[in-house]
């Protein structure tokens, strides 16, 4: 196999790497290849293999299964469901299942070749109440630098290491989406540690509107900061065990919050 770094050179290869790069994908990993989920939520639904960002968990339908069961509780039939940070699409096609024909989901991807590979996902299963918006969600609108780092299965805003090859992508927030877009009952989060700028974002509308929230914290420090920041919006959060999100715990995990009774 052709390590990383090597075929990220041959890409670059005037004229012919692309082509060198796609028959290789083709090859040894079966890029492009259509199959069919065989189980979970998604069972029957039809999966394209893309070597960027599909997982094995997404072709048995079990990718993430503590969020799907997240999302089938609170997405109901006729809702709208913003999937911010979407990546390959599952938890859109997810969502676009949940509601229905009557509901709308809004995804939003800022790679654009990964945002053409989402949209492939959604076009092959037909997911007509799907819309893909290329832009990452932050605080202000603008552009910003994403690491293009393909070492990597996912994006990250880019931080100390200034070092990696970066991409400059489109900006939004919630609240200007909202205003121009149907207003989603349920918000879910997976941006690579810029949880804050993105609910930022999204003050006027989570204050007013009141959506539920399923955000993927990326650190301990963080899930302080989102804990107050959520307080202070008048909701309540727990992760997927229903513990409270102050719990000591290393690594990223996925925190639920709802509006708090009044």
């Amino acid at each position: 196999m052709i390590a990383r770094s090597v075929r990220e050179q041959v890409k670059r290869i005037p004229f012919v790497g692309p082509l060198i790069y796609n028959f290789y994908l083709k090859l040894f990993y079966d890029e492009g290849k259509v199959e069919i989920i065989s189980g979970g939520i998604l069972k029957g639904k039809s999966w394209i293999r893309f070597l960027r960002t599909t997982f094995p968990e997404c072709l048995t339908g079990n990718y993430e299964a503590s969020v799907q069961a997240a999302l089938a509780k609170h997405l109901k039939d006729g809702m709208v469901f913003y999937d911010v940070g979407a990546n390959s699409g599952f938890f859109s096609l997810l969502g676009s299942t949940l509601v229905g024909p009557t509901g709308r989901v809004v995804a939003f991807e800022p790679h654009p070749i990964t945002a053409v590979q989402l949209k492939a996902q959604m076009q092959i299963n037909r997911a007509s109440n799907v819309d893909v918006v290329v832009a990452a969600v932050s605080d202000k609108c603008g552009t910003a630098q994403f690491s293009d780092d393909l070492s990597a299965d996912m994006l990250s805003l880019i931080g100390a290491d200034q070092s990696m090859r970066s991409i400059t992508v489109r900006t939004t927030t919630i609240d200007k989406e909202a205003n121009e877009r149907p207003e989603p009952d349920v918000l879910k989060l997976d941006v690579e540690g810029a949880e804050i700028d993105a609910l930022k974002g999204a003050e006027q509308f989570i204050r007013t509107k009141k959506p539920v929230l399923l955000v993927e914290v990326h650190s301990a420090e963080i899930a302080v900061q989102y804990d107050r920041l959520m307080t202070e919006f008048g909701y309540q959060t727990h992760d997927l065990s229903g513990k409270s999100i102050l719990v000591a715990q290393s690594g990223e995990r996925f925190v639920v919050s709802t509006p708090k009774a009044n």
